[in-house]
């Protein structure tokens, strides 16, 4: 009885050890996920908050256009550039977009403009909004695009996206 009793609380050990180091593995996974998606909510809200920022501000460029735009692999973001017409006279501006001499990224990066063609009066502004969409197997990393208003003659800049 008395063997009988020692196995028995031994086999009894082994299965709360069991049990804990699932329960334990479980909740790190848990607090891992959690972790992960505040990260990925904190950085859609510095960027929200950047493009919130830009619609309301005055801009004082020709050009105003974001340093860098962040996408996941098979994601997509929407932002905005800005063109404000510094000339005495009411002109059209045309935009467009293209890739930098380096950047490879080739169709697997692609960037529309919806509406690329707006008429502004002395000292007007308008936000074009720019959607960048990235495919599933491109690699990580910073693709640069240029940016150019009536052909560059008006202004251009240029800017990156970043492939996380």
């Amino acid at each position: 009885m008395n063997k009988k009793g020692a196995l028995e609380l031994s086999m009894n050990t082994i299965i709360i050890i069991v049990i804990g180091v699932v329960l334990l593995s479980l909740g790190l996974m848990f607090v891992r996920g959690i972790f992960g998606n505040v990260e990925d909510l904190a950085n859609n809200a510095f960027e929200d908050a950047e493009n919130a920022i830009n619609q309301i501000a005055t801009h004082d460029q020709k050009l105003t256009v974001p340093s860098q735009l962040s996408v996941k692999q098979g994601d997509s973001t929407v932002s905005h550039i800005w063109v404000v017409n510094e000339d005495p006279v009411q002109q059209i501006f045309t935009i467009s977009v293209s890739a930098s001499n380096e950047n490879d990224a080739g169709p697997k990066i692609r960037i529309s403009i919806p509406s690329n063609q707006a008429t502004l009066d002395t000292g007007e502004e308008v936000g074009f909004a720019v959607g960048v969409e990235v495919a599933n197997n491109l690699d990580k990393g910073l693709y640069g695009y240029q940016i150019n208003i009536n052909g560059g003659a008006y202004a251009s800049n240029s800017f990156f996206v970043k492939v996380e």
